[in-house]
């Protein structure tokens, strides 16, 4: 039986809407604990202030939660719903929980940034019913797509090798100089850079995405050997999160068990949660889970949503308005607020697409990207429906994942979702894909 027959095996029954609430619930105390108990102290040379929560802000977690759990209550059923899983649970759920942890915010300025970030949910459900039925086919084998994916990958890695940075190594201490030292040597919009870009977060977790689906070892081999380069070569670590992230998706491809992914991610944060506790317990109140996890993944975007909010809100430094954003195209949004809020002019500050498109491009760019994003994802869902290819999944847990840190048009072009999706669509359906799209009845309920 092929590797993918497992994607068309009887569904697992959906999660009922009260667990799927609570989950939520208990996963907000979790990342509270970790802030209150750990992170907000250890993080104060960042900006990081004690978390304190007004009305408004109870208000909005006491009505925020509930359409969390809506958001996701019918699981994975095309790539779209991964973009619904990370926003909701990543970007939705810290600004809700946490956004008070770079210091107080007006209660006008909480309820713009809710209404900013929750929209896009909005957009989703109907816009991405506007997209007809596809079913594009091409000549190649599903195989030579990770064949492919392993070339690109470690052409890449011998080519940015040549010009490695004098820092490069292994330490854990100054990995932040290779990163800057990385910036210098591989110049934003050079071929080099470009390439390095679409293989660290588009390929390498491609590789990891076929290890898992069709149980092969080459291509996980080369992810870790990818992953290890990556650290070596700039110091960054998230990689070696999103190529285990993506083989595990692909594993729950392959056994069929795809749809309950957001109830294993709800699970996740709970189990993490039960760690971080042990840790507290066992090294004097110290947890690496908080550290290493919870900040990176929860605690900081939620600071620096709440800097991009407070950018909104405050008396402008520079050429700014609500309709147009930023006057001169020349200057980064980015970089103005890892100079101004973070006291760092190096520091290259991203959040998700949305209050990006907002603070850089005003209402124009950030209504533009609220129509572009949905009708994207429902390209993915389409083509998805049409062909039963389960690469269009990875695709989806790609750009959705981007998409809480990137600017939509980085994500799509620089990080490679673009290249990987034509590839995956010059695929031809193998005999499993053909014979199980017509019966599987998840092709059915895609909106």
């Amino acid at each position: 039986m092929s590797a993918s027959s497992g994607l068309w095996r009887e569904r697992p029954r959906r999660v009922s809407y009260p667990v799927l609430l609570g989950l939520y619930g208990v996963n907000a105390a979790v990342l509270l604990a970790a802030q209150t108990g750990q992170i907000g102290e250890a993080n104060e040379y960042m900006g990081m202030q004690p978390w304190h929560m007004d009305l408004p802000g109870y208000l909005l977690l006491l009505g925020g939660l509930p359409l969390l759990a809506w958001f996701n209550r019918r699981g994975v059923q095309g790539p779209s719903d991964f973009f619904r899983l990370f926003y909701c649970n990543i970007v939705l759920l810290s600004f809700l929980v946490l956004h008070p942890v770079a210091g107080p915010l007006p209660a006008s300025t909480v309820y713009l940034g809710a209404a900013a970030l929750f929209a896009p949910m909005v957009a989703l459900a109907w816009l991405g019913r506007a997209i007809p039925p596809l079913r594009v086919y091409g000549p190649i084998k599903p195989e030579w797509s990770g064949i492919m994916g392993i070339l690109l990958v470690v052409a890449v890695m011998l080519g940015v090798a040549v010009i490695a940075p004098d820092s490069a190594g292994f330490g854990i201490d100054d990995s932040h100089v290779r990163r800057l030292e990385g910036r210098s040597v591989y110049q934003a919009g050079s071929l080099l850079s470009y390439g390095l870009a679409m293989a660290m977060n588009g390929f390498t977790p491609y590789l990891g995405f076929v290890a898992g689906w069709r149980k092969r070892f080459a291509p996980l081999a080369v992810a870790i050997l990818a992953v290890v380069f990556y650290y070596w070569l700039l110091g960054v670590k998230a990689p070696i999160l999103y190529v285990l992230a993506a083989m595990l998706l692909g594993i729950a491809v392959r056994r069929g068990r795809v749809e309950s992914v957001p109830l294993y991610f709800l699970l996740s944060v709970v189990g993490l949660g039960v760690v971080m506790l042990c840790e507290w317990v066992s090294f004097d109140g110290y947890s690496m889970v908080a550290d290493y996890l919870f900040r990176r993944v929860f605690s900081a975007p939620a600071e620096i949503q709440s800097y991009y909010l407070q950018f909104l809100s405050d008396k402008k430094q520079i050429d700014w308005s609500w309709l147009q954003g930023i006057g001169d195209p020349e200057y980064s949004i980015t970089y103005f607020i890892g100079s101004n809020y973070f006291d760092n002019p190096d520091s290259n500050v991203n959040t998700n697409a949305f209050l990006h498109a907002l603070a850089a491009s005003g209402m124009l760019g950030y209504c533009y990207t609220l129509i572009v994003v949905p009708l994207v994802f429902g390209v993915f869902d389409r083509l998805y429906q049409g062909s039963r290819n389960p690469g269009y999944l990875f695709i989806g847990y790609l750009y959705g994942l981007l998409l809480v840190e990137q600017a939509y048009s980085v994500a799509l072009l620089s990080s490679g979702v673009a290249l990987l999706s034509l590839m995956i669509m010059l695929e031809r359906p193998d005999k499993a894909t053909r014979s199980a799209r017509s019966s599987n009845p998840i092709s059915q309920v895609i909106p």
